[in-house]
């Protein structure tokens, strides 16, 4: 079972703003695979949390990272390669649109690079005569694009794709202005065709807004508004402006740059988006076991033949909860038989044996009760030639006689 990735949205504000903190640090763009830019590698590690291994990430400083017209135009991207791989007069036509002399240019183009390509296609279809006579002869959707507030100032982007083929791309502004003022702004672009806001929370600490495109319902985002106290990428603006204007003579070159006034704001988006059809099945493959918690006081329940896919636990005064997941060859009816042996073999007590849906949950608890706790066994979801086998135990810290 493939499920969207979802982060808590203050949990996710942070990684953003560590982002945006990481993206501001020099004057070159680089992705994150580049070594030398150890700002980029930060934000690498960050954000690679809780991600597959081998995730693709591309970061980059004061520009937007290349292929996001792409992910929110699903269908038009769809249009397109149809024709490459059909020719004839539909691909004469989107070749003449990205400004390039020939169909078989435009194929060429496509297969090195489909971003690229469909970045000059609809380039050339926004500078047309009469865009709409295109779209109608190629039986092309508008195009769409990421409304963006018009005063931000960029400092950076960053895209993550997934192995499953999701993408996430990021976009960090600084701009001028209070977050209200900010947020109704974004909240209104962002409620027109071809997007729709869906929900949003306000505070002083933060705004959010929550948005999906009309077009594709597998693309989505959330867009945050919070106040900061200063702004290296405004301050630089301001600079390269009088800069500008001293040398049209509008200025004093040998004036200090003017200093950013008002209240100050980072605007950060999130665009996600599932691949075409839904992200691609892969087959699956047992990961390599984990060690059980030090101190699991039910190793019985765990034979050597079976994999530990997840650990976790918790102390708190009086208890400490384990949770181990394990994955294991055979039947779940099989295996929950052979669990109550086990339980009883130890002298424990089964304290309750349900049936929910094709799960079993056995409820347990130890001699002397300062251990109860829960197995559950049913069919992983992910190949159904394992069981997947979760337990869960509570264990006192006070002596039966307290």
């Amino acid at each position: 079972m493939h499920v969207r990735h979802a982060l808590h949205a203050a949990v996710l504000a942070a990684l953003l703003a560590l982002l945006a903190a990481a993206c501001g640090g020099g004057d070159d763009t680089t992705t994150v695979e580049e070594p030398k830019d150890p700002t980029n590698d930060f934000a690498a590690r960050v954000l690679q949390l809780g991600e597959p291994l081998d995730t693709v990430m591309d970061i980059r400083d004061g520009e937007l990272v290349p292929g996001l017209q792409a992910v929110l135009n699903p269908e038009a991207v769809m249009v397109i390669g149809n024709a490459v791989e059909d020719g004839g007069d539909r691909l004469t036509l989107i070749a003449e649109t990205a400004g390039m002399t020939t169909a078989e240019e435009f194929r060429t183009a496509w297969e090195a690079s489909r971003v690229a390509a469909f970045a000059r296609f609809a380039s050339g279809l926004r500078a047309a005569d009469d865009p709409q006579a295109i779209r109608d002869e190629l039986f092309l959707p508008d195009i769409a694009s990421l409304p963006v507030h018009p005063d931000g100032v960029l400092v950076g982007s960053g895209r993550i794709e997934t192995p499953d083929g999701s993408q996430r791309y990021f976009l960090v502004f600084d701009l001028v202005g209070t977050p209200a003022e900010i947020e109704q702004t974004v909240a209104n672009q962002l409620d027109q065709s071809p997007w729709q806001a869906t929900g949003g929370q306000s505070s002083e600490e933060i705004a959010i807004v929550q948005f999906q495109s009309t077009m594709s319902a597998d693309v989505q985002g959330v867009a945050w508004v919070q106040p900061i106290l200063a702004s290296a990428t405004l301050e630089a603006a301001a600079a390269a402006e009088a800069a500008a204007a001293a040398e049209d003579g509008d200025g004093d070159a040998t004036a200090t740059a003017p200093a950013v006034e008002g209240p100050l704001a980072n605007l950060m988006y999130l665009i996600q988006a599932l691949p075409p059809g839904g992200p691609e099945e892969e087959d699956f493959e047992l990961p390599a076991a984990r060690p059980l918690p030090q101190a699991f006081p039910a190793a019985f329940l765990v034979d050597d033949d079976m994999t530990v896919i997840n650990t976790a636990w918790s102390t708190q005064p009086g208890a400490t909860a384990f949770r181990v997941t394990i994955l294991t060859p055979g039947s779940s009816f099989e295996l929950a038989e052979d669990y109550r042996e086990r339980i009883e073999g130890e002298g424990w007590e089964i304290t309750g044996d349900d049936a929910v849906g094709f799960a079993t949950l056995l409820g347990f608890a130890s001699d002397d009760d300062g251990i109860q706790g829960q197995v559950q066994l049913d069919a992983f979801s992910e190949d159904e030639g394992f069981t997947e086998i979760v337990i869960s135990l509570q264990v006192s810290s006070r002596s039966p006689a307290e």
